[in-house]
């Protein structure tokens, strides 16, 4: 099974996320799976993990979203043969993109959330996630 990953970062401050989806992407390569993780950023892991990592740039405007057209074009292409993907975290770009994407090519799409949903998260920046859902609702996700 082709199985794409899609996280903000895998960096150190990313802390419970830079464990727990290279952890799952390192345990689905050794079941035998074909996992491609994709993020942007930092964070290069070891090879010997027996998965793929791509790292991409994100755009200097709006900084806050994280957008990253590489990092999009990388889905696009990798999930014309992906059985499904799965994206972790919410409100910022590299995790809309599986949602554009997933509808686009008809392919399954599995969503953490990671905490995104919390009372807190939901009332810190606002306007980020008015510009994210009103994104999401024109791509039809």
């Amino acid at each position: 099974m082709k199985i794409i990953q899609a996280v903000p970062h895998v960096g150190n401050e990313a802390s419970g996320p830079t464990y727990s989806v290279v952890r799952l992407a390192q345990t689905l390569a050794q079941a035998g799976n074909d996992v491609l993780l994709l993020s942007t950023k930092d964070g290069f892991l070891p090879e010997s993990l027996r998965f793929k990592h791509q790292i991409f740039p994100t755009s200097k405007f709006p900084d806050t979203l994280w957008r990253s057209p590489g990092l999009y074009r990388a889905l696009q292409a990798e999930g014309l043969n992906s059985d499904f993907i799965h994206s972790h975290s919410m409100w910022v770009m590299p995790n809309v993109y599986p949602g554009w994407v997933s509808r686009l090519k008809s392919i399954p799409l599995v969503v953490s959330p990671r905490g995104t949903m919390s009372s807190w998260a939901l009332s810190n920046s606002a306007i980020k996630k008015a510009i994210v859902l009103a994104s999401v609702s024109e791509k039809g996700c």
